[in-house]
């Protein structure tokens, strides 16, 4: 592995990479939705699981989490990442839930379908389905419908990032703001690409294992929705938090949407966290992630007051 200058926090993380195995990821998942359905979240919160049937005949879950006391509230719905391969880990679930609690909201983790199993569309139209549901249902949920967001991570990011142009394009819900951390949102081969090639926990060798499970039927004239870069028209998007790994493949493609959104007068919030690897944000006790949380809690709950 290359020397990269990490920062000393995120030493433990070093010995840790995503599987390059479909095998191993499938198997990897029975103990990352057993650790997610084991994590204790926030005492002042309570997580519930929803079945949500889509229109090909299948359900999947999402999970509402939300302070214990009953009202109405805004909603962050959050897709987590996994590189569209793996399961949304414990990890997830206590963030989101903290920042339920500290911001006083309703989180609506999605537990979109995953590839090889599900190539694309499917995460994208289950995200879709269940934002759409969250709207025409609010008052099940105890929800304001006028106060969404979307946010998520990495691949969860990606879909969310598409998720806000669907929205603006042909759905009639309104997004307050996005809070997209270390997203995938291009196609091309960015020097970040080409550099970190053996970075722990992600790695650019990772992508063509991604490229291949994920979009094994083509992506459906929906190509601008699986890479938001692609999409023709930026403006009209809601304000949008993007924050970046440095030591990550997918940085340069985080930086360049910034700019991208920035160039058609959208608020765009850029952090570029320093020493930082994909997923570096596991380790809660480092005083850098401990910042981005506050920073992503401050975003969301500026926006949906």
């Amino acid at each position: 592995m290359r020397k990269y200058h990490i920062h000393p926090d995120f030493k433990e993380l070093r010995f840790i990479k995503m599987p390059r195995s479909l095998f191993i990821n499938k198997v990897g998942n029975f103990f990352l939705r057993l650790g997610y359905r084991l994590q204790k979240i926030n005492s002042k919160a309570t997580c519930t699981r929803y079945k949500l049937p889509v229109s090909d005949g299948e359900e999947i879950n999402f999970d509402m989490i939300t302070p214990k006391e009953k009202k109405i509230r805004p909603c962050l719905i959050y897709f987590p990442g996994g590189g569209f391969l793996m399961a949304a880990t414990q990890f997830h679930k206590k963030i989101i839930a903290d920042i339920a609690v500290d911001q006083d909201i309703a989180v609506a983790m999605v537990h979109y379908r995953l590839a090889p199993k599900y190539p694309f569309p499917t995460a994208l139209n289950d995200a879709i389905a269940c934002l759409e549901h969250l709207d025409d249902q609010a008052l099940k949920y105890d929800i304001d419908n006028n106060r969404f967001a979307i946010g998520g991570d990495s691949a969860g990011g990606s879909l969310a990032a598409g998720v806000c142009l669907y929205a603006r394009d042909r759905l009639n819900v309104k997004l307050r703001c996005a809070m997209l951390v270390y997203p995938a949102t291009d196609d091309k081969e960015t020097k970040s690409r080409k550099t970190y090639v053996d970075t722990p926990m992600f790695h650019s060798r990772m992508l063509p294992i991604i490229k291949k499970a994920y979009f094994a039927n083509g992506h459906f004239d929906l190509k601008k929705y699986a890479f938001p870069m692609m999409h023709d028209k930026h403006e009209g998007l809601p304000p949008t938090y993007i924050e970046t790994a440095e030591f990550d493949p997918l940085h340069d493609e985080g930086v360049n949407y910034a700019a991208k959104l920035k160039d058609n007068n959208v608020e765009v919030v850029l952090n570029e966290t320093k020493g930082t690897v994909h997923g570096y944000d596991i380790l809660s006790k480092s005083e850098i992630v401990k910042e981005a949380y506050a920073r992503r809690k401050s975003f969301i709950g500026e926006h949906l007051k």
